[in-house]
């Protein structure tokens, strides 16, 4: 009950020093019920300094959360469509304005810890997308599934989009697969690009169900046409 630790004296049985003890320390204790012993317990526990210990499980706590509002805002941010630095001059500033105001200046505190610079949104957006590529080309794998390809120039740079349909969950589901920089528009670097991206990735041939192009005539020639 006071944490004191009793000497292993083996001429005393343990029980008797305890009484001892507490008929000498802690005279008002005794007669008392377990559930008087029990609360003594949690209080003297709620009470007693903090370690190092409790010290770095907090502060692992603070950051597994603020690592995920991180991620969070960064996914936002993705969305959105807004350039990268949106999230340290706008989004941080605005949420820590309203923590202050609203919930005072310890939150505010907690959300100035959280990582939203340039390169840390540009980091999880590239890492949070290597995430959703790698949990759909495992469904393709395993899954019956149909392309739509289009080629496209942007700047005088060729572009290939490629987007895939399947069945997960009996539910249709339509994902863009991946866009792929062309050195030109031929019919067999079309081919190529999309051939060696299922095999890259270890997607069955066999999966593919049919492909639907835009009817450019890189996609539809006698030679290599996909």
């Amino acid at each position: 009950m006071c944490g004191l630790w009793l000497s292993n004296d083996k001429c005393f049985h343990e029980e008797i020093k305890l009484f001892a003890h507490q008929q000498l320390k802690h005279p008002a204790s005794v007669g008392k019920e377990r559930s008087y012993f029990r609360k003594k317990v949690e209080l003297r526990q709620k009470n007693a300094p903090k370690t190092l210990e409790f010290c770095l499980k907090k502060a692992n706590e603070h950051n597994n959360k603020t690592l995920k509002v991180s991620y969070a805002v960064s996914e936002l941010v993705a969305k959105v469509g807004k350039p990268h630095t949106i999230a340290e001059r706008l989004v941080k500033p605005a949420m820590l304005i309203c923590a202050k105001e609203l919930l005072g200046e310890q939150a505010a505190n907690i959300l100035q810890k959280i990582p939203l610079s340039n390169d840390t949104v540009k980091r999880r957006q590239i890492e949070m997308a290597e995430n959703l590529e790698k949990q759909l080309v495992e469904k393709l794998k395993v899954s019956k599934f149909s392309l739509q390809i289009d080629e496209t120039t942007i700047n005088n740079s060729a572009l290939l989009l490629t987007y895939v349909r399947y069945i997960d969950a009996m539910a249709i589901h339509e994902e863009m697969l991946f866009i792929k920089k062309l050195i030109d528009t031929r019919s067999d670097t079309i081919y190529a690009a999309v051939y060696d991206y299922l095999y890259d990735n270890g997607i069955p041939l066999s999966n593919l169900l049919q492909i639907a192009t835009d009817g450019a005539s890189a996609m539809t020639a006698n030679r290599m046409a996909l």
